[in-house]
């Protein structure tokens, strides 16, 4: 093997040696040394740092999803979970993510149907965030305001925005609900403004959108 490759194969195999043995330490220093002071608030989360070291070390898993409801508000063409409209029981959600914890998933995202529409959401968000996962969430961010009010926000690292069109007529096309696109821009600032999640928007390109 190239003696330069095989030196960075061992670098890397001691880095990941040490987020596992050292996780506050390790993502401290990462941040120190690479100016992102966003890192070292992981410190605070060691369990998901251990859990992101034996990942990429032992082959193992690095993400997982929870589908918790098959509900949903809207009604894309694309999608027919919608069509079911089942939830997963708290306790029955916790007890996956105590196995996903279990087997050392170190991504989470939590997904459904429109996981807003789950009555025990925000219960379910702050039972992931105890089990120190890096928590996504999928959503269509088209339901009242007050209803992503009730969940403690600040517990997501990553919000994955559903949002299909800008214009009101294609998104009610797409969605089949009329009249959200208001409430939409609103939530955005409202996730923008009021939490500390990162968030990104995701679109399906199809003839409603494609212009």
């Amino acid at each position: 093997m190239n003696p330069i490759r095989l030196l960075l194969r061992m670098a890397t195999k001691g880095l990941l040696h040490f987020l596992r043995l050292a996780p506050r330490l390790s993502v401290r220093l990462a941040g120190r040394i690479s100016g992102n002071g966003k890192l070292a608030a992981y410190a605070s989360r060691p369990w998901m740092v251990q859990r992101l070291g034996n990942a990429l070390l032992n082959n193992g898993i690095l993400i997982a999803q929870l589908n918790v409801t098959n509900a949903c508000n809207e009604k894309c063409p694309m999608c027919n979970l919608w069509e079911e409209g089942s939830r997963m029981p708290l306790d029955r959600a916790r007890l996956c993510l105590d196995r996903i914890a279990e087997l050392g998933a170190f991504i989470l995202t939590i997904t459904g149907g429109e996981p807003f529409t789950h009555p025990d959401i925000g219960e379910i968000i702050d039972y992931a965030r105890d089990k120190q996962f890096f928590l996504n969430l999928n959503t269509n961010a088209s339901l009242p305001l007050k209803v992503y009010r009730r969940a403690d926000l600040n517990k997501i690292d990553l919000a994955i925005v559903s949002f299909h069109a800008m214009d009101e007529r294609k998104l009610a096309r797409i969605t089949g609900v009329g009249n959200t696109l208001p409430r939409v821009l609103e939530t955005l600032r409202y996730f923008r403004d009021e939490t500390s999640m990162r968030v990104i928007l995701k679109f399906v390109v199809q003839r409603d959108n494609a212009d």
